[in-house]
């Protein structure tokens, strides 16, 4: 009976070969929304604006881009590609 007990006390106290890692979580991370107040030319209303960083990058990227575009588009021979006016372009 005595050595049942041992037997069963011993089982219980093993020693797994993998140390216990922190649960790791599901969710991913978001980011947090950057929010401003934007008022259309030619109305007294803003509209609430919301984007993350990063899409705000994109947002400003994108308009810098477009700037270029316009600012060559000035210059003497300038064609933008893919535009239809141009030959060879």
């Amino acid at each position: 009976m005595y050595l049942m007990l041992m037997a069963l006390a011993l089982q219980g106290n093993t020693v797994s070969a993998a140390p216990a890692s922190p649960p790791i979580s599901a969710k991913p991370i978001k980011e947090k929304l950057i929010c401003i107040d934007d008022t259309e030319t030619g109305t007294l209303i803003s509209k609430r604006v919301c984007h993350t960083k990063t899409q705000w990058k994109a947002i400003a990227d994108q308009g810098q881009e477009s700037v270029n575009t316009i600012r060559n588009a000035a210059q003497p021979g300038f064609c933008p590609p893919n535009h239809p006016g141009c030959m060879g372009g």
